[in-house]
């Protein structure tokens, strides 16, 4: 007959995550995670958290919301940039991280185009799961600007006067300053329980491809307060040596 698996918590405290108890049996007891909370308003300390939160995630669960996130976060295109933000958003704990990671050099320019991606090993850390993601990106470049368009080189306030189109004698282009005073673009309704992606069409005009990559991302996958799943995305600290 086999030996019962302790359940006997250990004394010491513990960092938030997983515990697997010493006798080997491969039971885990999820203890309440010191993370911070994602609603300060339903969760003040660490009773509050729902045990939704605390459930194991799955491997395949993790695997899959990762390839997901890899294609939308490698991809970027400069003519509608804030559709990585909308497809972002619904990943993440935090809607305003949805801003970070632009894949392309410089932040809002660019056209990325995230085709394929494949989850590999899956590394438990504190309160979720990191799934190691390859992707396969298709990188564009920029060989001719429309007609008009705001963000074409040597375009000023004054230029188009004749026709009235700098009569407002506003500046569309975006500023140094990263600021982008041009109209939101309308968006068609979506379908019935979908969601947008960041990933643009294969052929735009003004866009050539110049080649194709691959990218490697370790994506951190844990299950928020509300229970389902989201992606673990901030910004690290600069280097100490710049």
């Amino acid at each position: 007959m086999s030996a019962p698996i302790s359940t006997e918590l250990p004394h010491h405290p513990l960092p938030s995550g997983r515990w697997v108890s010493a006798d080997g049996g491969g039971q885990d007891l999820y203890l309440p995670s010191s993370r911070a909370a994602d609603d300060d308003q339903r969760a003040r300390t660490t009773v509050d958290r729902p045990v939704e939160a605390l459930r194991p995630v799955a491997p395949e669960e993790a695997r899959q919301l990762a390839e997901c996130f890899a294609l939308d976060y490698l991809s970027c295109d400069e003519d509608d940039p804030d559709l990585r933000r909308l497809a972002l958003e619904p990943y993440l704990a935090r809607r305003c991280d949805a801003l970070l990671g632009w894949p392309a050099d410089t932040q809002d320019r660019g056209r990325w185009r995230a085709v394929h991606a494949r989850a590999g090993e899956v590394l438990p850390y504190s309160h979720g799961l990191t799934v190691d993601v390859k992707v396969l990106v298709e990188v564009f470049e920029r060989t001719a600007y429309l007609e008009g368009s705001a963000d074409r080189p040597g375009r000023d306030a004054g230029e188009g006067a004749g026709d009235g189109a700098g009569d407002s004698g506003a500046a569309t282009t975006p500023g140094v300053d990263g600021t982008d005073d041009r109209p939101p673009r309308s968006r068609p309704a979506l379908p019935l329980g979908a969601r947008w992606s960041a990933v643009p069409s294969a052929h735009a005009p003004g866009w050539t491809q110049v080649m194709t990559i691959w990218q490697r991302l370790g994506v951190p996958v844990r299950r928020h307060d509300h229970g389902h799943l989201v992606v673990e995305l901030f910004a690290l600290p600069a280097s100490e040596g710049g």
